[in-house]
């Protein structure tokens, strides 16, 4: 048994089993304190991977942004650089312009007095043209616009000539005792034209001359062609019985031109003569008309008629 330095008995087994207790706490608390700092470690080692992964982040997005600064920058590179050669072709056309304008100066000024005249009347002819040709568009605009309206009375005057002229057929046919006066008026209207010189209707005589070809001879107004028409023995038939010294002047021409064969062409020529009277060869009476005109005064009739001959 130990004694102690007072000479007292000492417990050692007691002791020993305290000194093992001890040792166990002190294990304890040793790995107590292990385990707490792994856990910190834990702790620490999940915070850090955190930071960094935002950290990678970041840096990957400022990489991004550093990339596109760079790409704006040599893109406004590009355009400085294209502007200062646009600058530089502005300033080198400018300079062309004056070199071209001195080199025209002093070109003007070597010429004679005469020749810069020249010069001077042709850009003032030049300006005078493009004036004309403005006021010409203009003139052609207006012309027609003008010609539609002349044309249009131009139609109105010449119904009114027509109608002037039926009047004077009418009153002559009246006046020299035709049956129908209305008739003559469908028979002869055709047979007129309008003088522009006199300014009436005239009826025209053509001839042929040694070439055969169709000149004027004659003309005739309107009253003294119907009344030498209704005074033909050949239109007896026409005129009011009364003023005829018999039937048989009328009966020895009512068989005037029939049962006489005319050639094709001839025939075309009459029938197209007839139809410009409004008149029609299968009508039997029309027909004799036309064929005593015919052999009245041959070819003549058919003046300012287009032929199958023609």
């Amino acid at each position: 048994m130990d004694v102690d330095d007072d000479g007292k008995k000492l417990n050692t087994d007691d002791d020993d089993d305290n000194l093992e207790d001890d040792k166990k706490v002190d294990d304890k608390k040793v790995d107590d304190k292990k385990d707490d700092k792994s856990e910190d470690d834990k702790v620490d080692r999940s915070y850090l991977d955190k930071i960094i992964s935002q950290r990678d982040k970041v840096k990957k997005k400022l990489r991004a942004q550093e990339d596109k600064l760079q790409e704006l920058e040599e893109q406004a590179a590009k355009a400085d650089k294209f502007k200062a050669e646009l600058d530089k072709l502005s300033k080198m056309k400018d300079e062309f312009e004056q070199i071209k304008k001195e080199a025209e100066e002093a070109d003007l000024a070597k010429k004679s007095e005469h020749e810069r005249e020249l010069v001077a009347a042709k850009k003032e002819m030049d300006a005078f043209r493009e004036e004309m040709d403005a006021k010409l568009k203009e003139f052609e605009k207006t012309t027609g616009e003008k010609e539609a309206e002349v044309e249009k009375l131009r139609g109105r005057v010449n119904a009114l000539r027509g109608t002037e002229l039926e009047n004077k057929i009418l009153e002559a046919a009246n006046k020299y005792n035709a049956i129908n006066p209305a008739q003559i008026v469908k028979l002869l209207k055709g047979d007129f034209e309008w003088d522009t010189q006199f300014e009436d209707h005239f009826h025209m005589v053509y001839k042929r001359n040694n070439r055969g070809d169709l000149k004027l001879d004659d003309t005739i107004d309107v009253d003294t062609y119907i009344k030498n028409f209704l005074s033909d023995e050949v239109n007896a038939n026409l005129v009011k019985a009364d003023l005829h010294s018999g039937s048989g002047s009328r009966s020895s021409d009512a068989g005037a031109g029939q049962g006489k064969s005319l050639g094709s062409e001839l025939e075309d020529n009459l029938r197209e003569w007839l139809k410009k009277r409004d008149m029609s060869w299968d009508n039997k009476d029309d027909q004799k008309f036309a064929r005593r005109m015919y052999e009245k005064h041959g070819e003549v009739i058919f003046s300012g008629q287009k032929t199958k001959k023609e």
